[in-house]
């Protein structure tokens, strides 16, 4: 091996006999042997990717083992076992630590460990975590693919981050891992992978019922390209799957899709539970019609399930992909049907002038299909249908007046046919606007109305609302343990059914409640809750109107900071849907009552006066009220007694034409103080005498001790 060792030793060295293979490696062991024996500290020998080893670097590693214990020496090695998987079995003397994936907090380490801060950023471990499945490896492939990408380690965090990586440490291993499979078992796996990462035997065996599946899956197991998880066959990792689906060409992939879904409607009938599956399929193998089916059922599987995000987006695609189909009535009236269920999932985050847009559309279809052909009772519901929507479109929008017209319109065409559904929901839209506008007898009568119909035909959606309304129709009305009460009936049905905007939607008007009680500490839970489901569900309405109440109790807390960032985030939410939100004048009420209790006179002032002709537009005594009311208080403040006078009457007028027994109270008592301050303890002990009156006949005790301990501190002279 070095010819001129004699020279680099300056002395003869003696030529040694020619050994044979297994003399020469006893030789080399010996040697080794000879080595450790010198030693007199404990040694460490750590040994990286023994699946690479030769049998002779084995055979080593198994006569050292045996006298490890004799020259204090430990082997420590490491191995991958989708490599190796007999590799145990080969090193006898060693015990076998198994490894598994890291979870999410290990790869939260490691992934700080390498990137630094970079490495917590959310979106960092999420695609660490989808792309590699806590396989270590592929986590310190994929961070050197980001580094490559980002320039150097310390800006992966600053730069957007791609779908999916498939770097090529992890190229080599899955080609290497997949080029174990037989040639022959290619096509099925080929297929297994399109079908997804989950095996599905029973799938398999339509597609081809010649295969001996049993052994085709131990065959692909012991390639280590499946695994079984929860009893269940499935790629050991989705990047073997992925890197079987690049193989394919794309005409490939889609015929693949076709024969998938065609065997998976023949295994599961096309049940409801399969229909998302389904439509994808169909989708992924252009079989529009087929597509277009599945994604309407998995969008009311989902519907039904109160799984609102999924079921718009079934719905969404549903509607793109008629876009493929040719023209027909049949294309025109099914675009109609899902527009219809598209709008009444996502109306509480669509601006109402898209959902009108839509609407509008709509109509003029349906009307031209009943003017070109035979009448048809369908097409009359149909557009009933869409003139319900297109009148809830308005009523979100605040245009009380147009909402009611296109009602009308549905009531009629409702009677005609004897629909007991579309003959209750106007009702309970309509009930809705008169109890936002203080409207309280009215609302009271025909939300009542409504509540039965719906029980009876089992609209639970709408019949939870119209609990909620109902019970802010009562509570307006006086009787407010009554309307807490019938708020929550809807409330735990919400719960049960596990329907977020349900739950959001009792929560906001539970908190309109509170309000009306002045109880800010309740009213803060309820708010921060229905913030926190409307934020998980994408309810973009539901989570302005909570941010508006979060506000309103904080600033009944006395923090006033807190009570203003979350007016102003509540604004910033509500005009992504435009500026005439249902509900701006109630709300811009609270602003000015915050900006009062802030001490902030001249906002106040301003933004009851802005409230006012808000009110005005939208006939709401609500608002007009509680501005009214704030207007007069702070007037009374900056000591303008005849100008609060003229506030506080006409606050009073407003709210009792709706019978706000509630708010008529909270105008006496501000007005009672105000009578107290300016030393006219007559007229104030009258007002806050009516106001403890109303409280103690609403039960509503914090309020009265708040009007009771002004009234000691008054002495009639």
């Amino acid at each position: 091996l070095i010819p001129d060792l004699p020279t680099l030793l300056d002395r003869t060295v003696v030529e040694q006999p020619e050994l044979t293979a297994q003399d020469a490696q006893n030789k080399l062991f010996e040697s080794i042997d000879g080595i450790f024996d010198r030693q007199e500290q404990p040694m460490i020998i750590i040994l990286e990717d023994l699946h690479w080893a030769d049998n002779e670097s084995l055979a080593l590693l198994n006569r050292l083992s045996k006298r490890a214990s004799q020259i204090q020496l430990l082997i420590l090695g490491s191995y991958r076992n989708d490599e190796r998987a007999d590799l145990p079995k080969q090193l006898e003397q060693f015990e076998t630590i198994t490894l598994n994936r890291l979870g999410e907090a290990s790869i939260g380490e490691l992934s700080e460990a390498m990137l630094g801060a970079a490495g917590r950023e959310p979106r960092v471990l999420e695609l660490l975590e989808r792309e590699t499945e806590g396989n270590v490896f592929f986590i310190i492939e994929v961070v050197r693919a980001l580094a490559e990408e980002a320039g150097q380690l310390d800006r992966v965090g600053t730069v957007s981050l791609p779908d999916h990586i498939f770097a090529d440490g992890i190229t080599r291993v899955v080609e290497r891992r997949l080029d174990r499979v037989a040639v022959a078992d290619r096509p099925l796996l080929q297929v297994a992978a399109v079908f997804g990462r989950q095996i599905d035997p029973d799938v398999l065996h339509v597609i081809d019922p010649a295969e001996n599946l049993d052994s085709w899956l131990t065959r692909c197991s012991d390639a280590s390209v499946f695994d079984i998880n929860e009893g269940k066959w499935r790629f050991a990792h989705d990047k073997l799957r992925e890197g079987m689906l690049r193989s394919l060409a794309a005409d490939e992939r889609r015929n693949m899709h076709q024969r998938v879904a065609v065997a998976l409607e023949m295994v599961s009938g096309g049940s409801a539970e399969q229909s998302s599956t389904l439509a994808y399929h169909f989708l992924r193998g252009e079989r529009w019609s087929k597509a277009v089916e599945y994604l309407i059922k998995a969008g009311d599987n989902a519907a039904r399930l109160y799984a609102m995000t999924d079921a718009r987006s079934y719905y969404v695609q549903a509607i793109d992909t008629l876009a493929k189909l040719p023209e027909t009535p049949v294309v025109a009236r099914l675009r109609i049907d899902v527009t219809l269920k598209q709008v009444s999932i996502t109306y509480t985050n669509t601006n109402p002038h898209t959902t009108l847009a839509l609407l509008t559309d709509s109509e003029a279809i349906v009307r031209k299909l009943m003017a070109d052909g035979e009448p048809d009772a369908a097409d009359q519901l149909r557009l009933a249908r869409v003139l319900y929507w297109t009148g809830r479109a308005y009523y979100y929008n605040n245009e009380f007046a147009k909402a009611g017209g296109y009602f009308q319109q549905v009531l009629g065409l409702a009677q005609a046919s004897g629909d007991a559904e579309l003959l209750a929901l106007p009702a309970a839209v309509i009930g809705r606007a008169l109890t936002n506008q203080g409207q309280y007898p009215k609302a009271e009568a025909l939300l009542t109305q409504a509540r039965a119909a719906l029980e009876k035909v089992g609209h639970w959606p709408e019949y939870i609302l119209t609990l909620s309304f109902l019970g802010g129709a009562i509570s307006g009305r006086g009787r407010y343990a009554e309307g807490i009460a019938e708020n929550q009936r809807g409330l735990a049905l919400a719960r049960k059914l596990n329907y977020p905007t349900g739950i959001t939607g009792c929560l906001t008007v539970l908190c309109f409640i509170y309000a009306t009680g002045n109880d800010g500490e309740t009213m803060l839970k309820a708010a921060s809750e229905s913030i926190a489901i409307a934020e998980k569900a994408g309810d973009q309405l539901y989570l302005s109107f909570s941010h508006a109440f979060v506000a309103l109790a904080y600033s009944l807390l006395g923090q006033h900071e807190a009570a203003q960032a979350n007016i102003l985030r509540s604004q910033d939410i509500a005009r992504t849907f435009g500026t005439t939100l249902i509900l701006g004048e109630l709300f811009s009420a609270y602003d000015a009552q915050i900006a009062y209790n802030a001490g902030r006179y001249q906002d106040a002032l301003a933004i009851a006066e802005k409230t006012v002709a808000l009110g005005e537009k939208t006939n709401s005594n609500v608002a007009k009220g509680m501005a009214h009311c704030t207007w007069g208080q702070t007037l009374s403040a900056l000591k303008q007694w005849d100008a609060a006078d003229v506030h506080f009457a006409e606050s009073a007028s407003v709210v009792k034409v709706g019978d706000g027994l509630l708010l008529l109270a909270r105008t006496q008592f501000a007005w009672g103080v105000s009578y107290a301050e300016r030393g006219n303890p007559t007229a104030a002990l009258e007002l806050l005498h009516k106001a403890a009156a109303q409280y103690k006949l609403s039960e509503i005790g914090p309020e009265v001790a708040r009007v009771e301990q002004v009234i000691s501190g008054l002495t009639v002279k």
